[in-house]
């Protein structure tokens, strides 16, 4: 009998985390197109395919739901930035670099125009805005002239950390119009130059 409800249990929980995750997805997909104040949870469990009931009996509010989803996209993140460690090759960090913005560049945008409407997702917001620094900087010091310290070495990047902002991508992509394969070549480019210049 016991084995019986532990596996009923599981098979709820595994149940409850799918519907979590559809939800979840849902939001994202929506919040992609859809300016946070317009959002409605009956949106997201229509596109989900479950009820606004459900949708918050499992979240219990928007803001919760939202600061569930940007967590969600946060991990995502993480996985692209992975690959490129602090060991990696400059082109791996470029990569790497190049994909987050192409994926994530206009949500992560939309995210920082709204963070303020919603509770909670600030201080998300913050930890995840830490976390890309800490990675950029780490992808960019090893690949800087060993001659280049202190003062001088702060500068440098600084600079490449300031090419590396989402705006640089956006601007080479729509304002610039280039395709993804001109812009990563821009970008390489740009990025090459700061951090080999002695």
């Amino acid at each position: 009998m016991n084995n019986v409800r532990n596996y009923d249990m599981s098979k709820r929980s595994a149940a409850a985390a799918a519907t979590r995750q559809r939800i979840v997805e849902a939001m994202l997909a929506l919040y992609f197109v859809t300016p946070y104040p317009d959002l409605r949870i009956e949106d997201v469990a229509a596109r989900a395919g479950v009820t606004a009931q459900t949708v918050f009996r499992h979240f219990g509010t928007k803001a919760a739901l939202m600061v569930a989803a940007a967590g969600v996209g946060s991990a995502a993140i993480d996985e692209i930035q992975k690959p490129a460690a602090a060991d990696g090759t400059l082109d791996e960090f470029i990569g790497a670099l190049i994909a987050t913005q192409e994926y994530f560049g206009d949500a992560l945008a939309k995210l920082w125009a709204e963070v303020h409407l919603v509770e909670g997702l600030p201080e998300l917001a913050a930890e995840g805005r830490a976390k890309y620094l800490a990675w950029l900087q780490r992808g960019i010091e090893g690949h800087l002239p060993l001659g280049l310290d202190g003062a001088a070495r702060a500068v440098r990047i600084a600079q490449v950390i300031a090419v590396c902002d989402t705006a640089t991508w956006k601007l080479l992509r729509e304002d610039g119009r280039l395709d993804q394969h001109e812009a990563l070549a821009a970008y390489t480019d740009l990025i090459r130059r700061l951090v080999s210049q002695a």
